[in-house]
């Protein structure tokens, strides 16, 4: 058993990070202390009692996306110290500043690992533009593009070419790193996140769910998951007797974002559900009919293997993490990420027979079944091993 030390720069959403920190720690083979720069109230509950907060550092880390926040999270990043105790592996999980964890040396391990949720998505993902330009406002946008993206790149790079070995969460990850040139196809292995698999005794039949026609968009509700493009759709399709439930985290900074949304779609068929509590969030993924998944090439995607383990089929982008976990035409289908393909979509799916979603429906639910945690741990551990040998 190694003696493995994790490191996330903010711990404070239910989110798709904090999901993957805490299933690793709940299912691992190894000892593991979990550290992280900023600890929040509106996490999953069983991950605040076994994060450390460290307080050794220059500023506080700050949860706020400003450039000037993002400066004063990465110097107390910068200047953090996790432990004196020495460990086997120092894991950093890697979505843009944690990277700078591993810059100086006496805060790494015998060996210090990259687990890559996705590589800065404002630095290597174009596809990200669109909404970075409407978050920073037009002075923020080209300061940030010209003079601070360039120098994060440069000290990126050489950052990750400290690194023992990197593990990315999909193919598309992997594809950001090779082409943001931060490390070589050798250096990196895949390890899919999973979902939880509940006990199918309680799913809900696939006759009740096509006769309620439940239709739902799940997960963080922030700009860049590109909401308004699923509700458009689903009310281009204009479905008779079907409602649209949006639920997901909404945090402090997305909260306009959400009240655009509230008083753009004002519908009785769409309902809003900010910041449900987990019983809530079960009981929508236990009786919806489909999952419409429209971010614009996500890094992975917990949340449509969630849904497909619900025995529910999922409408999602055509590229990115869901392309790889979604199987088009079995599981559900893959779209152009704008509104109308996704509407045709989402009127196949209206127009399935009871037969034919039940097919849909148990395809689905073996595809999550090659995702689970377990798995993902079991693998995440070899490669620690593999590494440390």
């Amino acid at each position: 058993m190694l003696k493995v030390r994790i490191y996330h720069p903010w711990v404070y959403l239910k989110g798709g990070a904090e999901k993957v920190l805490l299933e690793y720690v709940k299912n691992t083979r190894h000892n593991t202390e979990l550290h992280a720069g900023y600890l929040g109230d509106d996490t999953f509950s069983e991950l605040i009692p076994i994060t450390t907060v460290s307080v050794d550092r220059l500023f506080e880390v700050n949860v706020k996306r400003t450039i000037s926040s993002s400066f004063k999270s990465l110097l107390s990043i910068l200047t953090t110290r996790l432990s004196k105790q020495p460990a086997d592996c120092l894991l950093i999980s890697s979505e843009g500043l944690g990277d700078f964890m591993g810059l100086l040396r006496f805060k790494s391990a015998k060996r210090t690992i990259a687990f890559v949720h996705t590589p800065l998505k404002l630095v290597y993902d174009l596809d990200s533009l669109p909404s970075t330009r409407i978050r920073l406002g037009f002075v923020r946008y080209y300061f940030f593009s010209w003079i601070i993206k360039p120098v994060y790149k440069t000290v990126n790079r050489w950052i990750w070419s400290r690194y023992d070995f990197i593990v990315a969460n999909s193919t598309e990850t992997r594809k950001r790193i090779i082409n943001g040139r931060l490390a070589p196809l050798e250096r990196i292995k895949i390890v899919y996140p999973g979902a939880n698999l509940i006990d199918k005794s309680e799913l809900l039949s696939s006759d009740t769910k096509h006769a309620e026609k439940k239709y739902l968009i799940a997960g963080r509700i922030m700009i860049q998951k590109n909401i308004e493009a699923g509700i458009k759709a689903f009310l281009l399709t204009k479905i008779e007797g079907a409602t649209l439930f949006i639920a997901g985290h909404c945090d402090e900074k997305s909260k306009p974002y959400l009240q655009d949304l509230i008083s753009h779609y004002q519908s009785e068929n769409v309902v809003f559900i900010p910041n449900p509590n987990d019983d809530e969030y079960k009981a929508l993924f236990q009786t919806s009919f489909c999952l419409i998944f429209p971010p614009v090439n996500e890094d992975w995607g917990i949340i449509p293997i969630e849904a497909m383990s619900y025995g529910m089929p999922v409408i999602c982008s055509n590229q990115g993490g869901p392309s790889e976990s979604v199987l088009d035409g079995k599981t559900g289908f893959l779209c152009e990420p704008s509104p109308e393909p996704f509407s045709k979509a989402i009127a196949r799916v209206a127009t399935f027979t009871p037969n034919t979603y039940k097919q849909f429906s148990n395809a689905a639910r073996q595809r999550a079944e090659c995702y689970t945690w377990a798995m993902f741990s079991k693998q995440l551990d070899d490669v620690i091993e593999e590494v440390d040998a």
